[in-house]
């Protein structure tokens, strides 16, 4: 294969190739061909791709005295950084237009478009119109600067080639360019006048014979076929060239990758990855890499107050010192901080906590906490400030580096280096507008770890331009995917677009592209397959136009063998256990969740043993601000303070408004001083609006209960700590309980969110707090009432008997229909009503003690969240059941 090009190599002859992965093929093919000869030595072949033989040609012009000599040339970092400080200076704080600008001016210098008579069209968009100052301003800076960005060079190499530079080439061949811009063809046009021997490689001998197209039934059986059919001709000859390309693969790397290695090694998740037979061709997000987020997000709690989610990350990176033996505590401290810190915290707050549980990651935080960050400084001292900051801090970590950590770390410090080397377009800079440009810089920048070939390749359509293959498969080729939708950039002229035949600016033009790239890949392999999904999303698909021509095989040669699940399955016989019954509950044992736990137990059985018998529980995201918890329980201490200070209804009406309002002020100053974080100023100006939200809501509910008939407050968040429910022992604690002057007692509970009364009813239980407190607590209780203190209103809901006359607490006899007990007789009376409340609680109590741990089909929604791992509530069939409406 590649003999045109494998005998321009041997020749001395240059070879420059549309992309990377193709310069890299044909310098291994070059290599397999001199040893095929008994070589055992020979000269490194000038095979390059497009951008490397211009850099190659530019600093053959900086020696020889062309316009290298004269000229500076800024790297992509450079030029971003200089496209972010225009766009920036135009109004635009965030920079955000950066990346769309910069691909702008590239295209406009591919297709010679930058003083183009539409620039002067009166109909530009505000979009063009923007862009156009901004392109004007970058011109000027790279004019007054005397330097040039990657994207001029094929303009003043051109100045050097028409002057001779380069006339010592002596053969030039061009390989997998599947669309020639203007600048390129000048160029490479102008290395012919001068006598140099340019030509360009062209396809074999057509094989479309042996083409076919494939129907798959979707998107992800595609994938998998194409993988079995990669396998069986590799298990038929291993010497064979086999690549499959999957069109989208930018967007399907991690399906395409796990369905073929599922099919090629089913362990591949516990292999080393430097064995895998698989060689993938995508790259990602450097900026995502693993020891360069962590380095990023390292970085950025030096420089002040940070999101919790990047100190969660550090806090779990193994990248660090000590990373991997402190990751026990480490993880222990997240789980501490995210409630003791919030959704925003401070290197200080931090490594105060540090200290004291993971002492090797207080020194890390210490060390960092005593660099210098103050003032500003150009990106070059940046640059040293963070190669020591990470070097003190024991960055990347203790292990040992394979292959893709080391090449991932080269890669981190050739950003290192041209984030320093930008200096020269932006001046000083403080630490957080360095790390933030260096994030944007790590964002921008792919990475794509280069790997020994593979048995089988799996490419995307552009990266097999130009390749030759023994067995090449094509998939994603329907109607609706292929030809591609034209889509004209928005910065830039659309009739300049057309006119200039700019990649993308009509359906035309992607048709043509789309036809060339097909007809290419008919003729890229021996056997060759495209393929396409029948259905997707429950719509019909439908072959490409451009292979409707081909024959239609409706068999394939796929590795048969069943995948290792399928054969997991295969293999298992069936076998019937008895039930694994939890251990039996130890009577006198306490029951974790207090009063919770009746109301996980009928709603989630399961839920309620993995979190209160085996002690698993969620981790909560931190929250900005003051968290819903926080809220509830500064409204519940500022109300058992007052209660306590007045217990009788006279005392309360003995407080005039100016009283009232005065004293509901200081003890909500008193316990939001108690709030964490305060330290802050954010957290502090939080803290005066939940006041102000809160006085409010508390004014009104006093005022409730100062229009109530006459009452005492008999108990006020007290603790029982020996309430025995059946089997379970619970320690309860009580908000308030007050004494009608009927004699009368009414459990009350204070609530600062959503509630309803419908949870009550003991034949479809829910939160079954207050029911627990009106039977198992010893007291002669007559009525059980919530007080919403929230913005949903302020107010008394609740149920009692018919001498219990509190506006929102209805007597039992008006209680709804679906009150029901557990012979299913609707419910009229409060002693009925109690009676039921008992018989439910202790059917809950002893299933829980029994270790029912079912899903209740009436409240799968309690099952997801974090648990549904565990609850596996997803693998349930649909059961249809509708839960009642209204609040009973």
């Amino acid at each position: 294969m590649y003999e045109p090009l494998l005998e321009a190599l041997e020749s001395g002859g240059t070879v420059v190739t549309a992309n990377n992965r193709l310069a890299r093929s044909l310098e291994r093919a070059y290599g397999r061909h001199q040893q095929a000869a008994g070589k055992q030595a020979w000269q490194s072949p000038a095979v390059f791709s497009w951008h490397a033989w211009l850099t190659r040609l530019w600093q053959q012009s900086e020696i020889t005295g062309g316009q290298g000599s004269r000229l500076q040339l800024l790297s992509d970092a450079d030029a971003r950084v200089l496209w972010e400080d225009i766009v920036r200076s135009d109004n635009d704080d965030t920079g955000n237009g950066a990346p769309l600008a910069g691909r702008a001016w590239k295209l406009l210098c591919e297709w010679q478009a930058v003083a183009a008579p539409e620039w002067t069209d009166a109909g530009l968009s505000p979009d063009q119109q923007i862009f156009l100052r901004w392109l004007g301003a970058y011109r000027d800076r790279l004019s007054r600067e005397n330097w040039r960005d990657t994207a001029q060079l094929p303009e003043e190499l051109l100045l050097d080639t028409r002057a001779g530079l380069f006339d010592d080439h002596a053969k030039l061949m061009f390989a997998g360019f599947d669309v020639w811009s203007p600048a390129r063809i000048e160029l490479r046009d102008a290395f012919a006048a001068r006598g140099v021997a340019v030509s360009l490689a062209t396809d074999k001998v057509s094989r479309e014979a042996k083409a076919c197209r494939f129907e798959c039934k979707d998107d992800r059986d595609e994938l998998e076929s194409a993988a079995r059919w990669a396998r069986a001709q590799i298990e038929a000859d291993s010497a064979l060239e086999v690549c499959v390309v999957v069109r989208d693969l930018e967007n399907r790397a991690a399906e395409a990758r796990r369905v073929f290695m599922d099919v090629f090694c089913p362990d591949w998740r516990v292999r080393d990855s430097r064995t895998l037979p698989v060689n993938f061709s995508y790259g990602g997000v450097l900026a995502n890499q693993p020891r360069v987020a962590t380095s990023l997000n390292l970085l950025w709690l030096a420089q002040g107050d940070v999101d919790y989610r990047r100190f969660s990350l550090v806090l779990r990176s193994p990248f660090l010192s000590a990373g991997r033996e402190e990751a026990d505590e480490r993880a222990q401290l997240d789980l501490l901080l995210r409630d003791k810190l919030g959704a925003a915290i401070t290197l200080k707050d931090a490594r105060g906590f540090a200290s004291k549980r993971a002492p090797e990651l207080g020194v890390v935080l210490t060390s960092l906490a005593d660099t210098e960050t103050g003032g500003e400084q150009t990106l070059a001292k940046w640059a040293e400030w963070i190669t020591e900051t990470l070097k003190t801090v024991g960055w990347p970590g203790d292990d040992s580096l394979d292959s893709v950590a080391y090449q991932e770390l080269e890669a981190w410090h050739q950003l290192l280096r041209e984030f320093a080397a930008s200096s020269k377009v932006r001046g000083v800079i403080s630490l957080s507008g360095a790390l933030g440009l260096l994030e944007r810089l790590a964002t921008a920048k792919l990475h794509q770890p280069e790997a020994a070939t593979g048995v089988v390749q799996v490419i995307g359509m552009l990266e097999a331009a130009g390749h030759e293959f023994d067995r090449l498969w094509v998939t994603g080729l329907a109607a609706e995917d292929w030809p591609q939708s034209a889509y004209l950039d928005p910065l830039l002229p659309f009739g300049l677009q057309r006119s200039r035949a700019m990649p993308g600016s009509s359906p035309s033009l992607e048709l043509d592209y789309a036809t060339q790239l097909t007809h290419r890949l008919r003729n890229s392999g021996s056997e060759v397959i495209f393929s396409w999904p029948a259905m997707r999303d429950g719509e019909a698909l439908h072959p490409s136009g451009l292979i409707v021509e081909l024959p239609q095989t409706t068999t394939m040669q796929l590795w048969s063998e069943p995948s290792w699940a399928e054969m997991m399955f295969a293999d298992a016989s069936l076998s019937l256990f008895d039930d694994d019954v939890p251990l039996s509950w130890q009577s006198g044992s306490k029951a974790r969740g207090g009063a919770s736990l009746f109301g996980m137990q009928a709603s989630c059985p399961l839920r309620a043993f993995l979190e209160l018998r085996l002690g698993a529980g969620e981790v909560d995201d931190p929250v900005t601000g003051i968290s819903y918890k926080e809220r509830g329980s500064l409204a519940h201490n500022v109300l058992e303070d007052f209660y306590r200070r007045h217990r009788n209804s006279t005392a309360i009406r003995a407080l005039d408004d100016t009283a009232l309002s005065n004293e509901l002020n200081e003890l909500t100053a008193k316990h939001i001083r108690a709030l964490p974080g305060l330290g802050r100023s954010f957290m502090r100006t939080m803290a005066d609006l939940e006041a102000q939200r809160l006085m409010p809501l508390l004014v009104a509910f006093v005022e409730l209960d100062k229009a109530r008939e006459d009452f005492t407050v008999v108990q006020v968040e007290e603790d029982d700590p020996h309430v025995t429910v059946g089997p379970l022992t619970l320690w309860l604690k009580l908000d308030r309980l007050d004494e009608l002057a009927t004699g009368d007692r009414v459990v009350i509970d204070y609530k600062t969110g959503k509630v309803a009364r419908k949870d009550w009813n003991p034949s479809r239980p829910g939160n079954m707090q207050l029911p627990l407190y009106a039977t198992f607590t010893g007291e002669n209780v007559n009525g059980v009432a919530f007080v919403q203190v929230s913005a949903h209103g302020v107010k008394y809901d609740g149920v009692a008997n018919d001498s219990v006359d509190i506006e929102g607490v209805i007597p039992t006899q008006k209680l709804h229909a679906s009150f029901r007990d557990s012979a299913g007789e609707s419910i009229k009376e409060w002693d009925a009503l109690t009676s039921a409340w008992r018989e439910c609680l202790l059917g809950l109590a002893d299933d829980f003690a029994a270790g029912n741990c079912g899903i209740n089909p009436r409240h799968a929604d309690d099952a997801k969240g974090q648990m549904a791992v565990l609850t596996r509530v997803f693998d349930l069939p649909a059961t249809g059941v509708e839960e009642d409406g209204g609040n009973g």
